[in-house]
C-alpha cells in the first residue's frame, strides 16, 4: 500500500524556507513503497515524500518485518547537521538480495546526507563489514581490516562536519562497534569492536551516542560478554580527542531494577548524571520499566523510579527513551498502555501523566 507509513527513527524540527516543517524516515510508503523520508508541513498540516526509495544507493529491504518487536528503531532516522543537511544511515544498501533472505548476502548498509533545499541526497560511505563468501557460509577475512556494517539508530554530530555512529555488525566480533566520518577530510574509520577480547565494551548496542561530559560520548550496550544472557546494562564511552572507545561501568550495582536498559539516554551537564530508561520491570517480566541514572563523578547508579504492576493503567509500559527538554524536565515515552508520556524532574523526582 503506497499510503501506508510506518514512522522509524527520530522526529526532527527544522526550518525549510519559511515555514516549519518535521521530518523522519520510514520503511515503508513513497511512490514506490519501499520507504521514503517523510516532511510534514506544521502550517498547513500537509505531508509529503520529498524522497522515495527504491531503485537508489538508499533503498533497503523492509527490516522492520526481520527483527525483535522492540526494536524498529535499528535502522535510525535524521539528524540535522550544522551545515543544514540532514544525515541518517541505512543498515542496508541497494544490491543484490538473495531471494531465500540469508542476512550475508544483503548489502551491508551507508551513512547519507539529505539536502531539503533541492532533494538531494548523497552516499557518504558505504559499509563492508568483515567477512567474504564462501558457498553459503561467511567467513571473517583479513582483507576487510574488521570494517563494520549494518549501521543503526542516529549518528551524533560532535563538531562541525564530524560525526560518530553506532553498528550491528562486522568488527573483529562481528558484534558491531563504532564508527567515525568526517567531512572536513572525507575520511571514514572504525573507532572500535563490540566484544572485543582486547578491549571489551560489550555487545548489542540498545541506544545511539549522546555528547557527555569533556570531549567524552557514552553509549550502552545490553549485553557483557562474560554472560550473554546478561541484560543489566554495560555503558561505554569514546574519548573523542583520542578516539579512545572504552569501558566504563556495568549497571548493576542498584540490583533488579537495573534490569533490560532499553531505549534513548540523556546527559545533564549540572549534575554530570547519565540518565536512561529500561524497558521491563525486571529479568523475569515483560512489561513495566523505568528510568536510571549515572553519575560520572561518583560512579554512583542510582533507580530514580520503576513502573508498578499497579501503575501499568496509568503509566503505560514498556519505557523506550528519554530526553531533557529546554524547562529543565526530562520527558519518557511508553510503547504501549495508549503511549503514555510523563515528565521527571531530574533534581526531585517526580511524574506526571502528560496525554
Amino acid at each position: 500500500m503506497k499510503t501506508k507509513l510506518l514512522l522509524i527513527g527520530l522526529i526532527l524540527l527544522s526550518s525549510i524556507g519559511f515555514s516549519q516543517k518535521l521530518l523522519w524516515t520510514s520503511e515503508f510508503g513513497g511512490e514506490n513503497s519501499n520507504g521514503a523520508i517523510v516532511s510534514y508541513d506544521l502550517s498547513t498540516n500537509t505531508t509529503s515524500t520529498p524522497f522515495s526509495l527504491q531503485g537508489n544507493p538508499l533503498y533497503g529491504f523492509n527490516i522492520a518485518l526481520e527483527i525483535s518487536p522492540g526494536s524498529v528503531d535499528y535502522n535510525g532516522g535524521l539528524i540535522l547537521g550544522s551545515d543544514g543537511k540532514y544525515y541518517g544511515v541505512n543498515a542496508n544498501s541497494s544490491s543484490l538480495i538473495s531471494s531465500v533472505g540469508f542476512p550475508a548476502r544483503r548489502p551491508k548498509g551507508l551513512f547519507y546526507s539529505f539536502d531539503p533545499t533541492n532533494g538531494n541526497f548523497e552516499v557518504l560511505h558505504s559499509f563492508v563489514g568483515n567477512q567474504e563468501w564462501n558457498s553459503d557460509m561467511l567467513i571473517p577475512s583479513e582483507a576487510f581490516s574488521n570494517d563494520l556494517s549494518a549501521p543503526g539508530y542516529t549518528v551524533l554530530e560532535v563538531s562541525p562536519g564530524v560525526f560518530y555512529g553506532v553498528a550491528f555488525n562486522g568488527g573483529v566480533s562481528n558484534y558491531g562497534g563504532i564508527w567515525k566520518f568526517d567531512l572536513n577530510s572525507n575520511t571514514y574509520s572504525v573507532i572500535g569492536s563490540f566484544k572485543d577480547p582486547f578491549n571489551d565494551v560489550g555487545h548489542n548496542p540498545v541506544t545511539k551516542l549522546i555528547q557527555g561530559d569533556g570531549t567524552n560520548i557514552y553509549g550502552l550496550c545490553k549485553n557483557n560478554s562474560n554472560a550473554s544472557s546478561n541484560d543489566k546494562g554495560y555503558l561505554y564511552k569514546i574519548d573523542t580527542s583520542t578516539d579512545q572507545l572504552s569501558y566504563v561501568d556495568a549497571l548493576n550495582a542498584a540490583g533488579w531494577v537495573m534490569d533490560h536498559p532499553h531505549g534513548q539516554m540523556t546527559y545533564n551537564a549540572s549534575t554530570n548524571t547519565i540518565y536512561g530508561t529500561k524497558d521491563h520491570f525486571d529479568e523475569l517480566s515483560n512489561w513495566g520499566g523505568g528510568v536510571w541514572s549515572y553519575n560520572l563523578s561518583t560512579s554512583t547508579q542510582t533507580n530514580e523510579w520503576t513502573i508498578l504492576y499497579s501503575e501499568l493503567s496509568v503509566l503505560g509500559s514498556l519505557v523506550t527513551g528519554i530526553i531533557q527538554a529546554n524547562d529543565g524536565k526530562m520527558y519518557v515515552t511508553t510503547r504501549s498502555g495508549g503511549a503514555i508520556i510523563l515528565e521527571l524532574l531530574y533534581n526531585t523526582p517526580q511524574l506526571e501523566e502528560l496525554i
